[in-house]
């Protein structure tokens, strides 16, 4: 019986899954015409509003298929639907699993629903401040550059770490530094890219622009080293006027998740918050807790990271 019910667990959070929010349309009431009648599943209706609803949800769904998207959506609506009849049949919303399930969900929306509409009274960036970005960031826009680079990726040990460093600060070749790993027998991959800026780890580059060709740049990941070299280069600068929707949409990003940092930790200083029993002892200090991640994921995309590559190539339409 606990297997038939994992099993049951799993093909309703596989009907689920698709779009959580409509769990949320469903909850619309029955007001005027936003709610006028789609479809009747067994008599349960499926109205308009809901499908609206999942489309505002989706833009990329509309966009993809135009007018046959409000058709898609009520077929999803009454595959869902008739899933969820024979869930509440089958009374699953009893089931300890789906019961918290469900809970959680509700956290998560309610959580979200809060942190997004205290991020709406995040002012937008003013003209001088876009301005002052670009200035900022030579490399990314007034003196973007095309380059044409030798990446070497290794994985080697902590302690060999800064004997590649110290090989790349003597200038050491890619050749090089390809026959130094295989002597050492670390793992290596070589790749021959072209990058413009925005492609590259925004971190680096700094470095690449000023590096000369040939020279190598290192960045750490974990335990794995990417290290660019410097073939050649071309410039290809970006005007303030092609780059001003992408640093507006950096600027406000990287705002909104410091106030949902801060939100979070203006509640939990005004909260008195207990651990208790195993919690207690490894409690810490000041019972703060990790702030650096609930606050971006509670806001969901709103408070996404700042300048990030996808968010270049997006904005700024380069290639």
């Amino acid at each position: 019986m606990k297997n038939q019910c994992s099993s049951c667990l799993t093909h309703l959070c596989v009907a689920l899954a698709w779009s959580g929010v409509v769990l949320l349309a469903g909850c619309g009431g029955h007001d005027g015409a936003a709610t006028q009648v789609a479809a009747k599943v067994n008599g349960q209706e499926l109205t308009v509003h809901q499908i609206n609803f999942v489309l505002q949800q989706n833009p990329q769904l509309a966009a993809a298929v135009g007018s046959e998207a409000p058709r898609q959506v009520l077929e999803r609506l009454i595959d869902q639907e008739v899933t969820l009849q024979q869930a509440q049949a089958q009374k699953l919303d009893r089931d300890p699993n789906v019961a918290a399930a469900i809970e959680a969900a509700r956290r998560d929306i309610l959580a979200r629903a809060y942190m997004d509409r205290q991020l709406e009274r995040v002012p937008a960036p003013t003209p001088q401040e876009v301005q002052a970005y670009f200035d900022s960031k030579p490399e990314l826009f007034a003196q973007r550059q095309i380059y044409t680079l030798t990446e070497v990726q290794l994985t080697l040990p902590p302690e060999a770490v800064a004997e590649l460093r110290s090989l790349l600060q003597s200038g050491k070749t890619a050749e090089f530094l390809a026959q130094w790993a295989g002597s050492k027998q670390y793992r290596m991959l070589v790749n021959h890219l072209a990058r413009p800026a925005e492609g590259l780890p925004l971190t680096m580059l700094p470095q690449l622009a000023s590096a000369a060709d040939g020279q190598g740049v290192m960045q750490m990941e974990g335990g794995s080293a990417h290290v660019f070299f410097v073939e050649s280069r071309r410039a290809e600068p970006v005007t303030l006027e092609q780059a001003r929707a992408a640093i507006q949409a950096a600027i406000a990003n990287e705002r909104k998740r410091q106030a949902a940092v801060d939100e979070v930790r203006r509640l939990r200083g005004a909260a008195k918050v207990e651990y208790v029993g195993l919690f207690a002892a490894s409690a810490p200090e000041g019972a703060m807790g990790p702030l650096a991640t609930m606050p971006v994921e509670a806001a969901g995309s709103a408070a996404s990271a700042g300048l990030t590559d996808a968010t270049l190539k997006k904005g700024l339409g380069l290639k």
